[in-house]
C-alpha cells in the first residue's frame, strides 16, 4: 500500500508507514469499504427480491402459523397488529419455546414469538444484513419497503443464493 503522505510502498496490511509513520489503517479501511460497496456484498437487499410474508396476529395460535410456514416453504411469519410488526415467529421459536407434546391450538403466538424484530431497509446492503445475521443469529429478515406497510421477508438462503450467483458469474 502506498502512503498517501510520502508515497512509500508499504507492505499490505501495514498500520503505519515505514518511512514517515503516517496512519495507514484508516486509508486501508476506506479502500476496503470502496471494494465492498462495488461487489455483491454492497448490493441492496431490495435487489434480491424479498418475498411477501405470511402474516398473523399474536393472538393467533401456533397451529395457525404452521400451515402458512409450510405452504410458503418459509421458516418464519410476521406477527402484526394494526399493520405494525410486533413480532416474528420462526422455526427456532417453535423448537425452543413451544413445549414438546403441547396442544398447538392452545398456545398463542404472542407467548412464543420473538418480539420487536429488527427490520432492514430495501436500501441496506447485503453486508449489513450478514453482519446482523451474525451478530444476532437471525436467519429471517423483515425488509421494509419505501412505504411503512408490512415488510417483506428474506431468509439467509436468499442472501447466500445471491452471493453464489455473483461468484459463479465472476462478479465477486
Amino acid at each position: 500500500m502506498n502512503c498517501p503522505l510520502c508515497g512509500h510502498d508499504n507492505l499490505p496490511g501495514s498500520d503505519t508507514c515505514e518511512v514517515c509513520q503516517a496512519d495507514l489503517a484508516s486509508v486501508d479501511a476506506e479502500a476496503f469499504r470502496g471494494r465492498l460497496a462495488r461487489g455483491p456484498l454492497g448490493d441492496p437487499l431490495g435487489s434480491l427480491g424479498p418475498q411477501e410474508p405470511g402474516v398473523l396476529s399474536p393472538q393467533d395460535s401456533v397451529a395457525a402459523a404452521l400451515p402458512l410456514m409450510r405452504a410458503d416453504l418459509r421458516g418464519s411469519i410476521l406477527l402484526c397488529e394494526k399493520d405494525q410488526v410486533v413480532g416474528i415467529f420462526t422455526e427456532n421459536d417453535l423448537l425452543r419455546r413451544v413445549p414438546q407434546g403441547s396442544d398447538l391450538s392452545r398456545i398463542k403466538l404472542g407467548s412464543v414469538m420473538t418480539p420487536e424484530p429488527f427490520t432492514y431497509s430495501r436500501k441496506d446492503s447485503v453486508a449489513y444484513a450478514l453482519n446482523g445475521m451474525t451478530a444476532w443469529g437471525n436467519r429471517h429478515l423483515p425488509v421494509r419497503g419505501d412505504d411503512d406497510g408490512i415488510p417483506s421477508l428474506m431468509s439467509v438462503r436468499e442472501v447466500l443464493r445471491h452471493l453464489k450467483e455473483k461468484c459463479v458469474d465472476g462478479e465477486a
